[in-house]
């Protein structure tokens, strides 16, 4: 199916898991990721160094309101920062920006009580309870059947790596879809890359996951 990013790009995929509320940092790194290989055509599984953006750009404040708040930040603004300098990125039409774009970054996603159970992957419709606080995925597929648009997407928590959401639920959720429109055939020389198809933060902090990671 072409309309799955790492099935029309094969052995693309990277997986990540958040045991801390880094998720706002987590999905741009892996959509800068995947704007690469689309780029490139290259699966080096090269990807930006999340531990040392953290150890080289976060003042104390930071540290304290991340570690012990759950303070997070903008997914759109840190993809932004870590994109090649004057990169546009675009908010359109989602299967249309998908095609030409690739993957895109799901922001601002408020997460629903339902939305937390683990042991279910897909979501349609009106979610289900009280939100409990924002959260940032990556969009890499979609579908549609019948008059019915379906979202595939990539999560980072251990137990939900990925999980497909209607039209309607995503549209409830307030969530904002962003695409990388300018080609990127590289990690920013300023930061540092790390290698691998796995990546975890319990090197850093030992965590319950959060969903509160992004503002």
């Amino acid at each position: 199916d072409n309309n799955i990013f790492f099935v029309k790009y094969p052995n693309v995929l990277v997986q990540r898991q958040q045991l801390s509320g880094l998720c706002y940092m987590h999905a741009p790194a892996v959509v800068q990721y995947y704007a690469i290989a689309k780029t490139t055509g290259k699966c080096e599984h090269q990807m930006i160094d999340v531990h040392k953006v953290i150890y080289k750009h976060f003042d104390a404040d930071q540290l304290e309101g991340f570690i012990f708040h759950d303070v997070g930040g903008s997914s759109r603004k840190f993809l932004a920062a870590i994109l090649l300098k004057d990169s546009v990125i675009v908010s359109r039409d989602i299967p249309g920006a998908f095609q030409r774009y690739g993957a895109g970054l799901v922001s601002t996603f408020s997460v629903y009580e339902d939305f937390k159970n683990t042991n279910v992957h897909h979501h349609y419709g009106q979610p289900m309870g009280k939100p409990e606080g924002n959260h940032a995925m990556v969009l890499v597929g979609h579908r549609k059947e019948r008059s019915t648009r379906y979202y595939l997407l990539q999560n980072w928590w251990k137990d939900k790596q990925f999980v497909e959401i209607d039209e309607e639920y995503l549209d409830r959720s307030g969530a904002n879809v962003f695409f990388v429109k300018t080609p990127q055939p590289r990690v920013p020389l300023t930061f540092d890359t790390v290698s691998g198809k796995y990546f975890e933060t319990s090197e850093l902090f030992e965590k319950a996951e959060g969903v509160a990671g992004e503002m």
